[in-house]
């Protein structure tokens, strides 16, 4: 009979083919980003009643205040990456996006002109801006190399997680409160209680450990530096050109009302938040198996599956089976990129690499929305042009990386 190795991990006797042990850091980041997230969506579904039907914002100020906000965190991503890997720490700018983002939350109990809430949201998502690329670095620091994806995988999965959970905490709060405050008080005493997960989560970032292992040192960002490795080079154009077609969920929802009815619109978005949760990690497993490139391609064509079923099909089934795989694709969207970043450079570039990749995406969602906006009263081959548009802006993408782009699965081109 084979003997146990006293010195053996006891967790890896847990590991599964999908989910293996995993570090104590990227357990407390799941936790994090679960009462995270569960706060923004008790927040985010009642935001746009609150600010126009409450405090009578005109409806342009919806779609300036996400642009501005996508926009600000793209940026803020790639600064708090280069500025983590500068000074060699990856907590401390992580700490201080996770606390922006909470002040800001609990701050909109105070609000009483919509230009608070637009400067919280903007305070909000530089405060997402300024966590990611330091979380996603150490994290990827944290995991062994053939463990990433599924590493990454587990984040979303616990973030999607509280996607799903926070709008049915906020629907059955709004039942509780609406009968006894009126609905202004009603959204106010929910942005106070979505507060409290939201700084837990904080204060679980004090048990996160740091790992310097060969970062900072007064590192010095050059684009020249990251750009000079052409395989990165080349996935951020397939990145910018696939981004430039990918429009919000909004526009599926929008597309799936006459199909379903108003009544079934949030069951098809749960829909959507499920497959996203469930199929996290095995996205993750992916990239770890077949490598991030292939996995990024499956994506990009599932994307097109999704988007030519919501277009050309007029069916119940149709539109719940297009949501239902527009969620895996997100799991795997959010997941392999991100993995193939951290197999192409060394410790000492995590942040920026990933920031740099977050900057690109999150500017061109842009334009993307905008161009989505003035297609979609257009009609082309029987749809709106926004879905005609972004299928051939995918298919460009995948031709590009399917050809352009070199797999590194289980190696480190950049260095």
């Amino acid at each position: 009979m084979q003997k146990l190795n006293p010195i053996q991990n006891p967790m890896q006797k847990s590991e599964s083919k999908f989910l293996p042990a995993m570090s104590r850091n990227t357990k407390l980041f799941g936790a994090i980003s679960f009462l995270t997230d569960v706060s923004s969506e008790m927040i985010f579904p009642l935001l746009p009643f609150f600010l126009t039907g409450v405090l009578g914002a005109p409806a342009f100020v919806l779609g300036f205040m996400e642009s501005i906000g996508e926009f600000t965190a793209g940026i803020s991503r790639f600064a708090a990456g280069v500025y983590s890997d500068k000074i060699g720490k990856r907590k401390m700018p992580m700490l201080a996006g996770y606390l922006l983002s909470s002040i800001s939350k609990g701050a909109l109990f105070f609000a009483v002109i919509w230009q608070h809430v637009v400067a919280l949201r903007f305070l909000d998502r530089l405060g997402k801006g300024i966590r990611n690329a330091p979380r996603d670095s150490l994290l990827a620091q944290s995991e062994k190399k053939e463990n990433l994806g599924r590493a990454f995988g587990y984040l979303k999965m616990m973030d999607s997680a509280g996607a799903t959970i926070g709008p049915l905490l906020a629907s059955a709060l709004l039942i509780l409160f609406f009968a006894g405050d009126g609905i202004g008080q009603a959204y106010r005493n929910i942005f106070a209680i979505a507060f409290i997960p939201a700084i837990i989560a904080v204060a679980l970032i004090l048990f996160v450990k740091d790992k310097k292992d060969g970062i900072g040192d007064g590192h010095r960002f050059s684009f020249s530096s990251l750009l000079s490795v052409r395989n990165y080079k080349m996935f951020l154009l397939v990145i910018g050109i696939f981004s430039l077609g990918q429009f919000s969920v909004a526009f599926f929802l929008l597309k799936a009302n006459p199909i379903v009815g108003l009544i079934l619109i949030p069951i098809i978005y749960l829909a959507y938040n499920l497959f996203y949760t469930i199929f996290a990690v095995p996205a993750g497993y992916l990239s770890d198996k077949f490598g991030a490139k292939n996995a990024i391609l499956t994506g990009f064509v599932l994307f097109t599956i999704s988007i030519f079923l919501m277009a050309f099909y007029s069916a119940i089934w149709s539109a719940f089976l297009s949501l239902a795989i527009l969620g895996v694709f997100m799991a795997i969207i959010e997941t392999a990129p991100k993995v193939f970043i951290t197999r192409t450079f060394d410790e000492s570039k995590y942040g920026s690499a990933i920031g740099l990749y977050g900057a690109v995406a999150g500017i061109i969602a842009l334009p993307s929305n905008l161009i989505a906006g003035i297609l979609w009263e257009q009609n082309m081959f029987g749809t709106n042009a926004s879905f005609v548009f972004a299928i051939a802006t995918t298919l460009v993408a995948l031709v590009l990386l399917k050809f352009m782009v070199s797999d590194n699965h289980s190696r480190n081109a950049g260095l």
